[in-house]
């Protein structure tokens, strides 16, 4: 797979550089996702993470949700669609992670807006997501001075 850099650019579109490995530098020359992702919203951020055969992209849409752009090539991305019984804050941290139990599926973490505690789903390669969101239980730890 090609190494390439993913950005927001000002117009809220995301684009991306790609490395030439025979002058062994980025190229100055900017791509767009095109088709897979037109705009995004204002206060997104982007999440990146592999599967066992591509490379995936998480933001969210102008609407909020959060959707998805894959590519198993560096070069060609389709739009995933977006993540379904997904209530997400505006502008949410986004974060990703590949089990080594089951690399065909992508973990997506991020802060829903119905309790504003952290929520995981699993999406796989074909595009389902397991299970229905999870909230992720966190315990308050406290530092006393003796």
């Amino acid at each position: 797979m090609q190494r390439i850099v993913i950005a927001l650019s000002p117009e809220n579109t995301v684009q991306y550089y790609k490395f030439d490995n025979e002058s062994d530098e980025w190229e100055d020359d900017v791509y767009k996702i095109g088709n897979a992702i037109s705009k995004v919203h204002s206060e997104t951020k982007l999440a990146a993470g592999f599967t066992a055969t591509k490379a995936n992209i998480i933001y969210q849409d102008t609407e909020g949700k959060l959707g998805y752009a894959s590519t198993s090539d560096g070069v060609t991305w389709a739009h995933g669609g977006t993540l379904p019984a997904v209530n997400p804050v505006p502008g949410t941290p986004l974060a990703t992670i590949n089990l080594q139990s089951a690399p065909e599926a992508l973990r997506v973490y991020y802060i829903s807006a119905s309790d504003a505690s952290a929520h995981y789903l699993e999406l796989s390669e074909s595009g389902n997501t397991t299970g229905e969101y999870k909230q992720i239980t966190t315990r308050a730890i406290g530092i006393a001075n003796t």
